[in-house]
Parts: structure tokens; sequence; C-alpha cells
């Protein structure tokens, strides 16, 4: 099992989704992905969320502490 990280602080921007894109074809079935944004800026994992959905991953959204809000995504998380 693998965990890889993407920070997408401080927007969600082109950039960003560009490398959690090239990423997710590398993802093997008990690997998993954080993905990592600004606590006010939650509201911007719609087009993450679609790439997730889009190459079959699960994932569940958390809270962080302070700052920070994550969405962890695998293979084997369920689908929302």
């Amino acid at each position: 099992m693998t965990e890889w990280i993407v920070d997408l602080r401080p927007r969600v921007d082109r950039a960003g989704l560009s490398r959690v894109q090239q990423l997710l074809p590398a993802l093997g079935p008990e690997d998993r992905l954080t993905l990592v944004f600004e606590r006010e800026d939650a509201h911007q994992t719609g087009p993450v969320v679609r790439l997730l959905e889009k190459w079959g991953l699960g994932w569940q959204p958390r809270g962080g502490h302070g700052e920070l809000y994550f969405l962890h995504a695998g293979r084997h998380l369920p689908r929302a």
C-alpha cells in the first residue's frame, strides 16, 4: 500500500487538477490518496470529486485541525 499526498493549497486550480489526474492511473487497489485543501476552499472540491469518480475511486471528506480540509480517496473506499 502506498499513500500519496497532493496539496491543492492555496486554491484548486488547473495545475492542481492536472497533478491529480496524472496520479490517478498509478493508484493501486490498496493505495490511498490524500488531497489537502484550505478549510475555506472545501466548497471547491467538486472538480476533484468528479475526477475521482471518473477513475472509479471512493472518497471520504475529513475536517482537519485549524486551516486544513482533507479528502481521502482510494479504490478500496466506498463510492459516494
